[in-house]
């Protein structure tokens, strides 16, 4: 026999009422013997507390009395006095503490007169003191009765004590015991309980997982009958409505966010056709079915006609769970059926016309899935149908296969993870996520089923095809255009190398001519200016002949000159004697003197560990920035500033000439400014040119001192900002 919840309920509660009854009973029972066993454990120290205080008060009054005895001060007779009162009243207290105790009666008793036998002791003390003197005192108080008396009241104040210090260690064993007793009685009431309630929610448990299948199947058919014609509708056990599909939406004008939690009849006043809705229900819950025509009014209050088709839904068992319904608004067929009989012919027509437009739609259909077919088949480029989120490939073209070299059969069923070259790789998010549309998916390397590998740009539209969210997948094979970039980027390279070869080469054979200049000719005019001044010291006669030898010694005198000016502009002997600074201030001195314009360098006195090719090249830009403020600034001032900063050489131009429009000069691809350029990538280093009309020019290079520096780039900044704002 299957019990129901409520039963199981019922009975659980029941259980669970006795046992806490039980459990009760005890723990009162319990309780009161550990507040009994409490009292009688607070009342034994108390009694052990007020024989302390006795016996205090007690030593106090001997004490008292010995210090009387030995000084005869009278302020310790006031005391004395005082003290006898308080060992009266600590007696009293005592002996009505231990009132249901007999033994401890008795013992208190002798107590008493042992008490009071000291008492009498100190009055006689007090006496013989001021009588006899103090020593007659201290006779006294080193007698043997004294001595026994004292010994004695200390003793049976042990006695008492040792006795309560029994009878607390009684109790507290009793209270714990209690206590013990009544943990278990609450261990077990406690466990009957979880055991019960383990039943229960194990009952329940079983109960929600039938409920949750059920409501679960119920949610998942009614999803599935979301895009049907008519309208489904869920209910629970109640009759409130769970679930409202998009048709039920589009026939009554309610959302589903509207009708959940309410009742069908709440929401439309339906009216049954030959029955009432008692009946209705009253049938619909006897036989679990139920079918008719209702109707109802919708949410805009107009009055429509529902076929409605209602079925019970039990669990496993057979517990009424909730309901489902399935309404087809009818409406237009009831006024179809009432004006049928008078226009039967013409509906006749209409319906065949109707068959007839329904067989011209579907044969564009068809004719359009065939063009569809034709064009996804004999594209040229490979295109793949992949279905989400899976991205399985469910169909290829011919050029797919073509590119990537799998029989279709082994293709389809691949997933596009599959086609990647490294497992490192991953696609673009676009690819992937479920979007309608067209998007572009990048670039990525794909490996063909020989196991060579092709670079493929990718192209996605996002669509639902037969039901399911589904990619368009174009890879477009670009493996020769990588391959073509490729080598590009590596001519460029090995230009730029042969870039700065042929600019060391030039340099070198400058450096060759400057020597052999200096050397060759600068030797020969040296030894033809001493024959000529030779020539005039010897000569007899002076006269023309003296003139004409001493203007060749001025010509000879320039044409040295001219050589030296020659040689330091091929090679400046500077620059490999005394460094790159001294250079850079010898040639602004000499432009300086030749032009006029103020040219300002500042720059430490040497910078070492500079590499032949770095010293070369700053001075190269130098000397091409200042001729062109010369050509072309018409400056006044120049500022130079040479230094050094983390691990950087930074030479820094700047004018106040006329400036010039950099994005017109740069469609000009003037050699000058792009040679500079070179030479800072050649570098490895940075050249910025910054100019505005009408505000001067301001040239930046940074070359890196450490050798092996890359990946720097020139960059030249346009008229959008000023340059004298940094």
């Amino acid at each position: 026999m299957r019990l129901s919840t409520g039963k199981i309920l019922l009975i659980t509660l029941f259980l669970t009422a006795i046992t806490v009854g039980i459990a009760l009973y005890i723990s009162a029972d319990q309780s009161e013997k550990m507040n009994i066993t409490f009292q009688r454990v607070s009342h034994t120290q108390e009694v052990l507390f007020q024989a302390e205080k006795l016996l205090a008060a007690l030593t106090e009054r001997e004490t008292l009395t010995r210090e009387y005895a030995l000084t005869g001060d009278e302020d310790y007779l006031r005391l004395l006095e005082k003290s006898g009162q308080s060992v009266d009243h600590e007696f009293s207290r005592l002996k009505a503490h231990t009132v249901d105790n007999d033994d401890q009666q008795k013992r208190l008793d002798s107590l008493g007169r042992y008490i009071r036998q000291g008492a009498a002791i100190s009055d006689s003390l007090v006496v013989l003191v001021q009588t006899g003197g103090r020593s007659a005192g201290a006779g006294l108080l080193a007698t043997e009765e004294v001595k026994k008396t004292g010994s004695m009241i200390r003793q049976l104040i042990v006695n008492v004590e040792n006795h309560e210090q029994k009878l607390l260690k009684d109790r507290r064993t009793a209270n714990i015991n209690a206590m013990s007793n009544l943990r278990a009685v609450l261990y077990v009431g406690i466990s009957l309980l979880v055991i019960l309630v383990m039943v229960l929610i194990q009952k329940l448990r079983v109960e929600v997982i039938a409920d949750k299948e059920t409501y679960g199947i119920m949610q998942y058919n009614a999803t599935l009958m979301n895009n049907i014609r008519d309208a489904i509708v869920s209910t629970d056990k109640d009759f409130n409505i769970v679930s409202w599909n998009k048709q039920a939406e589009i026939i009554f004008g309610w959302t589903e966010q509207e009708m959940k939690g309410k009742t069908f009849a709440s929401m439309m006043s339906p009216s049954y056709k030959d029955s009432s809705r008692a009946s209705v229900i009253k049938e619909f819950l006897k036989t679990g079915i139920w079918s008719g025509e209702v109707n109802i009014e919708k949410k805009n209050g107009d009055i429509i006609t529902i076929l409605l088709s209602g079925s019970l839904i039990r669990n496993s068992y057979g517990k009424i769970t909730g309901t489902v319904a399935i309404a087809r608004d009818i409406t237009s067929r009831k006024q179809v059926e009432e004006q049928l009989k008078m226009f039967n012919e013409e509906l006749g027509k209409q319906v065949e016309e109707r068959r007839s437009e329904l067989n011209d739609v579907i044969e564009q259909l068809v004719l359009s899935e065939k063009k569809y077919k034709l064009l996804f088949a004999n594209n040229p480029l490979p295109m793949m149908m992949v279905t989400l989120p899976g991205m399985g490939i469910t169909d290829v073209n011919d050029a797919a296969i073509e590119q990537y070299g799998y029989p279709k059969e082994l293709f389809v069923g691949k997933t596009i993870y599959d086609l990647l070259a490294a497992d490192g790789e991953s696609y673009s998010s676009l690819l992937t996520e479920e979007s309608l549309g067209y998007h572009y998916g990048g670039e990525c390397k794909h490996k063909k089923g020989d196991g060579s590998l092709i670079y493929v740009e990718l192209f996605t539209h996002g669509m639902i095809f037969e039901g399911r969210q589904t990619k368009l997948i174009l890879a477009h094979d670009i493996t020769q255009k990588v391959e073509a970039d490729n080598k590009l980027k590596q001519y460029l390279e090995e230009i730029r190398m042969l870039t700065g070869h042929l600019l060391e080469i030039r340099e070198e054979e400058r450096k060759n001519i400057a020597r052999e200049i200096h050397d060759e000719l600068g030797q020969q005019l040296t030894v033809l200016k001493m024959e000529v001044a030779w020539a005039i010291r010897k000569l007899k006669h002076p006269g023309k002949q003296e003139v004409k030898l001493e203007g060749l010694l001025e010509t000879i005198d320039g044409t040295m000159r001219s050589v030296r000016r020659i040689c330091s502009e091929l090679r400046p002997t500077l620059l490999d004697d005394l460094g790159l600074v001294a250079a850079l201030q010898w040639h602004a001195g000499q432009l300086q003197s030749s032009t006029g314009i103020n040219i300002d360098i500042n720059a430490p006195e040497e910078i070492s560990n500079l590499t032949p090719e770095i010293k070369t090249g700053m001075y190269r830009i130098f000397q091409e920035s200042l001729t062109n403020v010369v050509r072309h600034a018409e400056a006044k001032k120049v500022e130079v500033c040479l230094a050094v900063a983390d691990k950087m050489i930074i030479l820094h131009i700047k004018d106040d000439g006329k400036g010039f429009d950099i994005s017109a000069s740069s469609q000009k691809r003037t050699l000058g400014i792009l040679g500079m350029k070179e030479r800072s990538l050649g570098m490895g280093g940075e050249y910025i040119i910054e100019s505005y009309p009408g505000r001067g020019t301001s040239v930046m290079v940074t070359i890196p001192i450490e050798a092996g520096a890359e990946n720097l780039t020139t960059k030249t900044i346009t008229n959008d900002k000023d340059p004298y704002s940094r």
